[in-house]
């Protein structure tokens, strides 16, 4: 597993004061920071969240774009007509610094669990 950012961890859990998390990233290629989709694991250190493992997913404006085409050619969605989107992040490139600030965030306005969902055991 390897990224075009030498400083992105993949699969392997980063500490913060506020939480913990690790890019899942499975695929052979290399994850280019400005066009990929991304899960995120993070456990919180807040009580509320204490022991619990949750997951969301980032995702680059350039990847996203890249799905109208797709969709286009295996004629999903009125043909690439639009794309559902439910819980994804939008950020402009996986970065370790959005990671860590988007989350920071969620955590900071409490709307980390409408983008994070709960991992089951």
């Amino acid at each position: 597993m390897s990224t075009n950012n030498p400083n992105l961890k993949l699969m392997e859990w980063v500490s913060t004061p506020r939480f913990s998390y690790m890019l899942f990233w499975h695929y052979g290629e290399p994850l280019i920071p400005d066009n990929a989709e991304v899960d995120v694991r993070v456990n919180p250190h807040d009580p509320k969240y204490l022991g619990k493992t949750f997951i969301g997913t980032f995702i680059t404006p350039k990847e996203l774009l890249g799905r109208f085409e797709e969709f286009e050619k295996i004629q999903f969605y009125a043909n690439g007509t639009y794309i559902p989107l439910s819980n994804e992040l939008l950020v402009r490139e996986i970065s370790e610094h959005n990671i860590i600030r988007t989350i920071d965030d969620l955590l900071t306005d409490d709307s980390f669990k409408e983008f994070f969902v709960e991992e089951s055991e």
